[in-house]
């Protein structure tokens, strides 16, 4: 048996969207085989902070 770990990043999506957007890639990948989706992490926007070089 052999696998593949793929690692996905959707850029611009709504919190409330996360679940069916994991959801519609999971379908979509199963006609390949089976899927199971190991982890779904979130990242919040950064501010970047410009530091004053003395």
């Amino acid at each position: 048996m052999s696998q593949v770990l793929l690692n996905l990043a959707v850029d611009n999506a709504t919190i409330g969207n996360i679940i069916g957007i994991k959801e519609a890639i999971a379908m979509d990948l199963e006609k390949y085989g089976d899927v199971k989706v190991l982890r779904v992490e979130t990242q919040e926007p950064e501010q970047i902070i410009m530091k004053e070089v003395q």
